[in-house]
């Protein structure tokens, strides 16, 4: 591919992890059908071109990942007696971590990259006020929806709201750097749609890593009015509805920790969930197409008890991709921590740090609403030159 077309087929696939935002207009089959049409010549490409020489320190570990959940199909095939390909049709849009080896061999340039981004997370947030507004009509549909106001208002969340936190930290860092208000005022309004998300963990996280981002990059003077403003805004935060019964939640919810289903759910997978050593080591695989495997579950876990393994992050990633899976993840983390990073590109590390974290909690890893964007910053951060110097220039 041509320098033009090997990054535009880099977006296309990256949109199409997210479903192009899913519009409800166009019948849901009809993006996956293009993902996995793409996922297929993404595959052949990577393995056709790519070279010693596109070595990265997160090559590795990305190919374990991709490993992990290759052999935790046949995990599932063999201890479940879930079929191999029935398994592996679930697992496709996890697999788009091979959007990684893609931009690496296509070698796509980083300003390319991060006008996608901030392209992208404006658009997310178009389709999330538009999904608002028309809520319950469904303009274009939901990764995720609970019916009803018991949180203050609907909570809706579409296709590809990694973007929107990538966006967070970039313009952030561009607002820091250059002090445009165009910047501020993008960083003010992904934080708007944050809360929005009605989703105490993401809403947590990106607070406050962005407050550790400001005050980082601020002087003495400028860190406690930073301070200020940040405490008069969690109290005036405090006294909204939809904060104060979130609030309550919490704090019941630690009141009877060990009663917390989360709690339970952690112990039940940890010990009695994998029926022998090779679960143990290599996973479970993901339950799905209502076979035997996904309707035990479904119904007897999932529904019965509420032992979602959505909810589970790092644990839930062990139980279902095995012990590979997590070691992989282990060595990102750390060889994230240890890459130094100019002040240009800092946003990188913040927005894995916020994924890192956030995962905890909730599974996010392997979701592909994510995983485009922790490519990117992978790409980015691993990237020679932007730790010999750190270019003043942008592209927008």
């Amino acid at each position: 591919m041509g320098d033009k077309s090997g990054k535009y087929f880099v977006f296309l696939f990256a949109l199409a992890t997210i479903r192009f935002f899913s519009p409800a207009l166009i019948p849901a089959k009809v993006f996956i059908y293009f993902y996995d049409l793409l996922f297929l010549l993404t595959i052949i490409y990577v393995m056709l071109f790519i070279k010693r020489e596109h070595s990265n320190k997160f090559g590795f570990p990305v190919f374990l990942l991709i490993v992990s959940i290759f052999v935790s199909c046949i995990s599932a095939y063999v201890t479940w007696g879930q079929g191999f390909f029935l398994t592996f049709k679930s697992v496709t849009y996890s697999l788009s971590y091979v959007l990684f080896f893609l931009i690496l061999v296509l070698n796509v340039k980083i300003a390319d990259l991060e006008k996608f981004i901030v392209i992208v997370g404006v658009v997310f947030m178009g389709v999330y006020f538009i999904s608002f507004i028309a809520y319950p009509n469904e303009i274009f549909r939901y990764r995720f929806s609970v019916p009803g106001l018991q949180r203050g208002f609907q909570r809706i969340v579409p296709f590809g709201i990694g973007y929107m936190f990538l966006l967070s930290f970039y313009s952030l860092n561009r607002y820091f750097d250059d002090k445009k208000l165009k910047w501020l005022i993008l960083y003010l309004l992904t934080l708007v749609f944050t809360v929005m998300t009605l989703t105490r963990t993401l809403i947590a996280v990106s607070f406050s890593l962005s407050a550790l981002f400001i005050l980082r990059k601020s002087s003495n003077l400028k860190k406690i009015i930073a301070l200020v403003i940040i405490g008069l805004s969690v109290f005036y935060i405090s006294q909204i509805k939809y904060f104060q019964q979130m609030s309550e939640l919490t704090q019941e919810q630690g009141r009877n920790w060990e009663s917390y289903i989360r709690v339970r759910a952690a112990k039940y997978y940890l010990t009695k969930f994998s029926p022998d050593l090779f679960t143990k080591i290599f996973g479970n695989g993901n339950p799905t197409g209502d076979s035997a495997y996904d309707n035990y579950v479904e119904n007897q876990l999932e529904k019965k008890h509420g032992y979602f393994l959505s909810d589970l992050g790092y644990i839930g990633i062990y139980v279902v991709f095995g012990f590979f899976s997590v070691l992989a993840l282990a060595m990102i983390i750390f060889r994230v921590i240890k890459t130094p990073v100019g002040e240009r590109y800092l946003y990188t590390k913040y927005f894995l740090f916020f994924v890192f974290v956030t995962d905890v909690i909730i599974g996010v890893l392997f979701t592909s609403d994510y995983i485009p964007s922790i490519v990117v910053s992978l790409y980015i951060l691993s990237k020679k030159e932007i730790n010999e110097h750190s270019p003043e220039t942008y592209a927008l």
